[in-house]
């Protein structure tokens, strides 16, 4: 279920509207006050990459590196 609602955060699904896709996976549904703890906790780490990023001398507008997770299979 976190997955899910962080998920739908990053896409861009409001904290109201995340309770749907909960309610798709056959969970009853989830409290607005869970989400937005969810959703501070994604903001926070957000900020603290963008944070390090400035700190290293990342040109400011330039793209952050993709993270190894993001990497394409066999590289």
């Amino acid at each position: 279920m976190t997955v899910v609602i962080k998920e739908a955060y990053v896409q861009g699904l409001s904290t109201r509207s995340v309770d749907d896709p909960v309610k798709m996976m056959g969970i009853p549904g989830v409290s607005k006050r869970q989400v937005s703890r969810l959703c501070g906790e994604i903001d926070e780490r957000a900020e603290a990459s963008l944070a390090r990023w400035k700190g290293n001398g990342l040109a400011s507008g330039a793209t952050p590196p993709a993270s190894r997770s993001a990497a394409p299979a066999g590289t």
